[in-house]
């Protein structure tokens, strides 16, 4: 990733919001996206003007086709498609439509950094595509708009302030620590957390310390100008990328053939297509809040992915949606766990749901 057409930002969320204000769209214009989403991204797309309405997601985390079709008329300007946890959706049929309709089409390869489709990486198919590098790779912030159509938006952006990315840093290793099994580390890492935390609330001009994955549009307002750190671009460029696919790779089959076939649960995905690069492993299972407590007791870090819903997100619309949002557990894969350290989450994991 690189060239005249990438703008380098602090997160995914200001990628977001400045694609759809490179749009100049009208007042009444419509932005057409996934019901299944985080939400912050739907506050992203309101804060640069545009009106949003919902087409479907399957169970299976894929578009309704049918849905989308149905709905991509009208006041419908853009189609905002999102590749979950690192997997193409069927974009090629997409492209198709937007082509014929003449509307512009947003890739969110917020999960997808170096994901690939049929020999193409993800974000080259649209009109404009965003990521949130951070998700993949362990920076203080990071996020980029690509243009594949036209140009840059040519909007000013901000550099971070170093006083942020500190904080961010000693916060991710303090956070670290207190997922560990031993107590004096456990305890340093709270410590560092609230050190930071109260150095923080001091500065009235900074924002609050943000969490990836957060639904909080309040924590990036501020921030959807400001560029991406000359740290974490260092940080990104250091990265032997191929290193990091493989690795992720790697641990995602190591936890499908620890978890396929199990009674009450069961991988979203249970075939890893090649060029895929996965962001997390997304595992169904029944009762989930209990495993998500009884996992995180235990000091093994996983997610509830998503289960809040955007309040413009229709009740009871989609029931494959709500299924997603009340079933759905993030399992991590990132590249530095241990083949040890993913036995050791999936035999807990089995054993609580046992």
């Amino acid at each position: 990733m690189g060239g005249d057409n990438v703008e380098w930002l602090f997160c995914g969320t200001a990628a977001t919001y400045r694609a759809i204000r490179s749009l100049h769209l009208e007042i009444g214009d419509v932005v057409l996206m996934p019901d299944y989403n985080c939400g912050i991204e739907v506050d992203g797309v309101l804060e640069a003007g545009a009106s949003v309405e919902f087409y479907k997601v399957r169970r299976d985390a894929s578009i309704d086709i049918d849905d989308l079709k149905s709905k991509a008329s009208g006041r419908v300007r853009v189609v905002f498609v999102i590749h979950y946890f690192g997997f193409p959706q069927p974009i090629e049929e997409v492209l198709d439509l937007t082509k014929a309709r003449d509307l512009t089409l947003i890739e969110d390869c917020a999960h997808s950094l170096f994901s690939m489709n049929n020999g193409h990486y993800l974000g080259t198919f649209g009109d404009l595509s965003i990521f949130s590098i951070r998700k993949t790779l362990p920076l203080m912030d990071g996020g980029a708009l690509v243009t594949n159509k036209g140009r840059t938006s040519q909007q000013p952006v901000q550099k971070p302030r170093w006083r942020h990315t500190a904080r961010e840093f000693f916060n991710s290793i303090g956070r670290r620590g207190e997922m560990q099994k031993n107590i004096f580390l456990r305890g340093t890492g709270r410590l560092l957390r609230i050190t930071v935390s109260r150095l923080a609330s001091r500065c009235v001009d900074e924002m609050p310390l943000s969490e990836v994955g957060s639904q909080n549009f309040l924590n990036v307002r501020k921030r959807l100008n400001w560029g991406m750190s000359s740290f974490s671009k260092r940080l990104f460029y250091g990265t032997d990328h191929q290193e990091v696919i493989s690795r992720r790779r790697e641990n995602f089959l190591s936890l499908l053939g620890q978890l396929c076939g199990r009674e009450l649960m069961y991988p979203l995905f249970s075939v890893l297509p090649d060029g895929v690069c996965p962001w997390i492993f997304p595992l169904v299972v029944h009762e989930r809040d209990r495993i998500y407590k009884h996992m995180n007791e235990r000091g093994i870090e996983i997610f509830r992915l998503w289960w809040w819903g955007h309040p413009l997100i229709p009740q009871g619309g989609n029931p494959d949606a709500t299924f997603l949002r009340d079933n759905l557990l993030a399992l991590p894969i990132h590249q530095d766990l241990t083949e040890a350290e993913l036995s050791n989450l999936a035999s807990a994991l089995k054993k609580i749901i046992r």
